[in-house]
């Protein structure tokens, strides 16, 4: 990670911002928690000042007058209500087709069927119509607090992106968000690779996948969504999480029915390696076995593995 006076660039996952940003992301908290353990943590209090969150964003595209920016802080949500706001917001957005469909069918190689069971989606220029709709049906403050308006990054800077669902017990409760972009393209562009929803992410991708104990012989823990979906196109059971420092204690709890046969496939970094022993460490701590570790080859991803077995079959 390189750090200077204008913030930090994760080299591994790509991630960036300020102080508060990382904290969100290492403590899996939304940006009103990470102001309030930032308070405590240095013993300095926020100045009061004019509030400016309700003033519409600067954008490529013409905003309806009724959206606005979300406060910094959402008021309190029932969960069955944003799960239904995001439920709905999936509903709205387009089944992949195009160079969406491409990217992930063709440049990524994961099957359409199995980006179908996923319910993969995109969402372009008519991401503002969509929210401004919900804000018809479920009301402007409810979609706020629903963390919808995490994706205004793409949409300002007239990028479309894919959604990845997490979902649990059926129910979709999460959503992350990335262009269908290589690396290279996101930084010539200027946008970031992933936006998360607000909040933290609460289980693991693909997690349906937990149910597979009494069939499979293994289970994969991947580094990404796109790792995750790429080891269930090679045959695998496999959920995803979001970094290694997104994994949570009472996630290893769900695991006990695969103990002793998890299989960790992170990233061959220094990073991965200290995730790897916070992870097996969580396992341990729970009176499960320390999962396997697969050593992926230098500067690569279980995606990168799957691409390159595709094209030696053709």
């Amino acid at each position: 990670m390189q750090t200077s006076a204008r913030g930090w660039h994760c080299f591994k996952c790509e991630a960036k911002g300020d102080a508060l940003a990382l904290i969100e992301i290492t403590r899996s908290c939304d940006h009103a928690a990470a102001v309030s353990y930032l308070e405590e943590f240095t013993g300095i209090r926020r100045p009061e000042r004019r509030n400016k969150a309700t003033e519409s964003p600067q954008s490529a595209f013409q905003l309806s007058s009724s959206i606005k920016s979300p406060p910094s802080k959402p008021p309190a949500q029932d969960q069955s209500e944003r799960i239904a706001i995001i439920t709905a917001f999936i509903q709205k957005c387009s089944p992949l087709s195009g160079d969406a469909l491409q990217y992930m069918e063709r440049t990524r190689c994961i099957p359409r069927s199995i980006l179908e069971r996923a319910n993969i989606r995109f969402c372009g220029s008519d991401y503002v119509e969509i929210v401004d709709d919900l804000g018809s049906t479920f009301g402007k403050e409810p979609v706020k607090a629903a963390g919808l308006w995490s994706f205004y990054g793409y949409f300002k800077a007239q990028v479309g992106f894919l959604l990845l669902p997490y979902q649990s017990g059926g129910l979709i409760v999460y959503l992350k968000a990335r262009p269908p972009l290589s690396k290279q393209q996101c930084e010539d562009l200027g946008v970031e690779r992933f936006l998360f929803m607000r909040g933290s992410v609460p289980c693991f991708y693909a997690q349906g996948q937990l149910q597979l104990h009494s069939e499979r012989d293994r289970l994969l823990i991947c580094e990404g969504e796109i790792d995750c979906l790429s080891a269930i196109a090679m045959g695998e059971a496999a959920v995803g999480i979001p970094g290694w420092a997104g994994f949570k204690t009472e996630w290893v709890r769900q695991l006990k029915p695969w103990d002793g046969r998890v299989l960790l496939v992170l990233d061959g970094d220094p990073a991965g390696q200290q995730g790897v022993q916070d992870i097996c460490s969580k396992f341990l701590d729970a009176g499960l076995q320390a999962p396997l570790v697969k050593e992926l080859p230098a500067g690569k991803d279980l995606n990168d593995l799957l691409v390159e077995q595709c094209r030696s079959k053709k």
